[in-house]
């Protein structure tokens, strides 16, 4: 690889700084400082691929240094140099962002440069691939408004038609209707599920922070599920103590009506939700009698598209999107099957 590397290098030592420079390829385009401050000013100043970067500087000292400079431009390759082979701290400023932590004197200089390298590299693939998410968010935003508008106009014209304003219909027109209208209302869920998990990976998702009575929430959202729990002809056991959180009550009936209704899909005859809690957390357990989660599955089962098989598996989108619901409320959800057959759903919630 002959590629030219812009370096700014960071060292107020003269000698240890003469050696680096000769250990760094004469292709490689060094610029030197010797505090930080001066590098805070080249680098607003001019372009630059990497950093090597003492810790030890006049006007500063210690993983602060790194910290410092990392905070101020996080997208910039970091190589940390330091006089001291100091386990725990290297580890740490790597879980921070450090691209390496060397040792002077105790790094060959084929180390240093792959160190360099990578880094530029490993930043070079982020930033493809963060302007290939903005692409696609913009995409999926562009085009889900574009299924959105005339899908409406569709359901406004089956609507009307369904009343019959325009003349009688026979029993299998109407028939027809219904079937393009509840696949209208299936298109318009897709629509909205794909919009939330862009929002979602984005990290995107603005949340209120109202006081939310979740057995009053619990209690709607299964009135809106309703019909179709009757559809189903299942039993709808509820067991829903009195409590409260802080969140947004949209999100969190989003999340509830997605466990639901899940429940509802696969269950054989009935559904059991269950709201309690103890001293920390509210716990909501959604359980049905259906055939449970394949094994291969209960450990990916809220990850995007992941979905079971068969003709009542989904997008494999609900469930993706409760995680990032209940991940910005500070909670946390699982599924595992139970002893007695069927699938059990828990939600918690911070109290």
């Amino acid at each position: 690889m002959t590629e030219s590397l812009r370096i700014l290098l960071v060292e107020d030592n003269p000698g240890d700084a003469r050696l680096l420079r000769e250990m760094l390829p004469r292709s490689f385009k060094i610029t030197h400082v010797e505090r930080l401050d001066e590098a805070f000013t080249k680098l607003h100043a001019m372009p630059v691929d990497a950093v090597l970067l003492d810790l030890t500087l006049p006007d500063s000292q210690g993983l602060g240094t790194f910290r410092r400079l990392h905070d101020a431009f996080p997208e910039l390759p970091i190589v940390v140099l330091t006089g001291l082979a100091d386990d725990d701290g290297a580890v740490q400023a790597l879980r921070e962002g450090a691209q390496d932590w060397l040792v002077k004197g105790h790094a060959p200089p084929e180390v240093l440069v792959r160190a360099l390298r990578y880094g530029f590299e490993r930043e070079r693939l982020l930033a493809r691939l963060r302007e290939l998410d903005r692409v696609r968010n913009l995409f999926l935003s562009v085009v889900s408004h574009d299924l959105r508008s005339p899908n409406a106009a569709i359901q406004a014209g089956v609507d009307l038609l369904l009343t019959e304003r325009l003349g009688p219909l026979t029993q299998k027109q109407r028939h027809a209707l219904d079937l393009v209208r509840r696949n209208g209302v299936r298109q318009t869920r897709l629509v909205s599920d794909l919009l939330d998990v862009a929002t979602i990976e984005a990290g995107a998702l603005v949340l209120r922070n109202d006081v939310v009575a979740l057995d009053a929430l619990t209690e709607a959202t299964l009135e809106e599920l309703a019909p179709l729990v009757l559809e189903r002809g299942l039993v709808l056991e509820q067991h829903l103590a009195p409590i409260s959180v802080r969140g947004d009550d949209g999100r969190l009936a989003q999340a509830l009506a997605n466990l639901i209704a899940n429940a509802v899909k696969f269950a054989t005859s009935k559904v059991n939700i269950r709201l309690t809690h103890d001293e920390k957390v509210a716990r909501i357990c959604v359980e049905d009698d259906g055939p449970g989660i394949p094994d291969a599955l209960v450990d990916t089962l809220f990850e995007r598209f992941v979905r079971g098989e068969g003709p009542r598996a989904g997008s494999g989108l609900g469930l993706s999107i409760v995680r990032g619901i209940v991940d910005g409320h500070d909670g946390d959800v699982w599924a595992e099957n139970r002893a007695e057959g069927g699938a059990r759903f828990v939600m918690t919630l911070p109290l």
